[in-house]
């Protein structure tokens, strides 16, 4: 006996029919206009089902696991009436149905969790205490010391430092209200909003951060794809919104258009904004960039400098290392770290500025394939210490002539020069190459070392 033309949809529907019912189901669509009508009917409505179901589940938190078994067979049953309920009772079906599942799902709205917290490390709180595995929901909460990491209903992870306050809005949206938050969005979570009185951050599938002042005043940095920045206020007054590309920040107050963040606190261990804890020697960095296209920012990594520690803010792949058979210089180790722009390199007129805050070492690393310039040998002496940067692609613009021994990657040898301040106070570095230099050259390296850790 053949199968009704109502059977075959429902089953092509449920993702069960073999290969020779679906040839079947295609013949029979091309050839009966009314069956094919019928189908696409019931494909509109099966359409429409889903769509509801997903944007009543998309205010909630995932599901324990008992739970989609129920639903499940909810649906199933929804959908079994709802084919028996076809033709001219379709559309009042569909919206019966409707109501039923919003019954179902907004009944979970105020019990279901935006974030569920998965590490606490030495944390104190104001008001709300969480613990692992703790939940939140739209309660405040005001974080003394330490630091806290959730994962929201979208699998968005998301680490506070200390001092924060922060309150969840949706599983889709937290304001940050002061203190810093690092956000992973992750393949699922784009669209995660961090919102500050000075704007608000939607994340278009990446890493970033967002530090908010007690003034009001916002940071944002982005360390691996894009945000959009959306400036509080009109837009007579802000510009409108901007978008911000990996290795990007902006500084962004109300009413204001937003300005060139030229650089940040970074976490030593993996990309994202540093909270107040840990101090460095190291204050006010800014360079002479005036192209409006620019908006890379330098790391300050407080007692970030060691062995396979970034050497640049965009190209994070790219680090310190200690060269083949040579230990890495110990001096170095511990001292703050100036995560350079690698753009910047051919840039004849670059000026990078910073201030010292205590008698200190300034080090820059150098690459060794060019001449040295003449402020670094006019203000600094030569160490003798070496250090590599890597790894780079064999062949690239940059590596030139060098060749790997194998078919691995290429490390740059750099030399590393030093300069005292016995006062601290302001220093200035030139470009990493001379107007005329050829060939290629990499962007050199920073750190600094209070002189009494030397």
């Amino acid at each position: 006996m053949n199968p009704t033309i109502e059977e075959l949809t429902e089953r092509y529907l449920r993702g069960e029919l073999t290969e020779a019912e679906l040839t079947a189901l295609e013949q029979r669509l091309s050839a009966n206009d009314a069956e094919r009508a019928q189908f696409r009917r019931a494909a509109r409505l099966e359409a429409n089902l889903r769509a509801h179901a997903t944007e009543q589940q998309s205010e909630v938190a995932a599901w324990s696991a008992p739970r989609p078994v129920v639903e499940a067979t909810l649906a199933e049953s929804l959908r079994a009436l709802l084919w028996r309920w076809r033709a001219p009772f379709a559309t009042a079906a569909a919206v019966l149905v409707g109501l039923l599942l919003t019954a179902v799902f907004v009944s979970k709205r105020n019990t279901e969790a935006w974030a569920t917290v998965v590490r606490v490390a030495d944390a104190e709180f104001a008001d709300v205490g969480l613990r692992a595995n703790g939940t939140l929901r739209e309660q405040e909460v005001t974080l003394t010391k330490g630091t806290v990491e959730f994962v929201t209903a979208r699998g968005v992870k998301v680490v506070i430092d200390a001092p924060t306050e922060f309150r969840f809005e949706s599983a889709q949206r937290l304001r940050l209200v002061r203190g810093f938050l690092n956000a992973d969005a992750g393949a699922k979570g784009k669209g995660f909003t961090v919102a500050t009185s000075a704007g608000e951050v939607v994340d278009l599938g990446t890493r970033f951060g967002v530090g908010v002042e007690r003034d009001g005043e916002a940071q944002v940095a982005v360390f691996s794809g894009q945000v959009r920045v959306e400036p509080a206020g009109g837009r007579a007054l802000t510009g409108g919104s901007v978008t911000l590309d990996e290795g990007g920040a902006v500084r962004l107050r109300r009413d204001k258009q937003t300005e060139r963040l030229q650089s940040i606190r970074l976490r030593p261990v993996e990309d994202g904004l540093a909270g107040l804890g840990q101090p460095s020697v190291v204050a006010d960095i800014a360079d002479n960039v005036t192209n409006p296209k620019i908006n890379s920012f330098y790391g300050l990594v407080p007692q970030g400098m060691g062995d396979g520690a970034a050497a640049y803010t965009i190209r994070s792949d790219i680090g310190w290392h200690a060269p083949d058979g040579v230990p890495f210089p110990a001096e170095l180790t511990g001292a703050d770290l100036i995560r350079t722009m690698h753009r910047v390199r051919h840039d004849t007129r670059f000026l990078l500025r910073f201030r010292v805050t205590q008698p200190a070492v300034v080090y820059v690393m150098m690459d060794e394939r060019a001449e040295p310039p003449a402020w670094l040998e006019r203000g600094f002496t030569r160490t003798g210490w070496r250090v590599a940067s890597g790894p780079w692609r064999p062949g690239g613009r940059v590596v030139g002539e060098l060749k790997p021994a194998t078919r691995a990657p290429v490390f740059i040898p750099c030399a590393v020069w030093k300069m005292e301040l016995p006062q601290g106070g302001a220093v200035e570095l030139g470009p990493p190459r001379e107007a005329g230099d050829r060939g290629q050259t990499a962007m050199y390296g920073v750190a600094v070392k209070p002189a009494n850790q030397r």
